[in-house]
């Protein structure tokens, strides 16, 4: 598979570059066009590439990139951080779920809701 991925990966950058030439001559790319070529260099260079620095020592040189970016690229870091904040506080929530439905506290739940329609039947006639 990763034979198949490093040339996936490859091919992937090359569409992103062919992308940005192409698009060259327009003042910006879209923002998602960006940001998808954004996260794929990025994700390709993580797994590429071991960590170069020192976990105490990558805060201080996110914070000195972010501020050294262009405003209009702002938003795309933005959006970065958005959705990976979305996809851990859906891993939480998935997480929560499934303890919650191993500890038995969903077994009555086909039953609860025929209770709550059957309910609102009656209120509503």
């Amino acid at each position: 598979m990763g034979l198949f991925f490093d040339h996936l990966s490859f091919a992937a950058l090359r569409l992103c570059a062919r992308k940005k030439e192409v698009n060259s001559h327009n003042a910006k790319q879209t923002a998602d066009s960006r940001l998808k070529c954004l996260v794929l260099d990025a994700t390709l260079s993580v797994m590429s590439q071991p960590p170069a620095i020192s976990p105490e020592q990558r805060l201080p040189a996110l914070h000195r990139m972010i501020d050294d970016l262009p405003t209009e690229e702002l938003l795309i870091v933005e959006l970065v951080l958005a959705r990976l904040e979305m996809d851990r506080l859906w891993k939480e929530v998935r997480e929560g779920f499934d303890a919650d439905w191993k500890a038995g506290q969903y077994e009555r739940i086909d039953e609860v809701i025929r209770e709550v329609r059957a309910s609102l039947k009656s209120h509503a006639a």
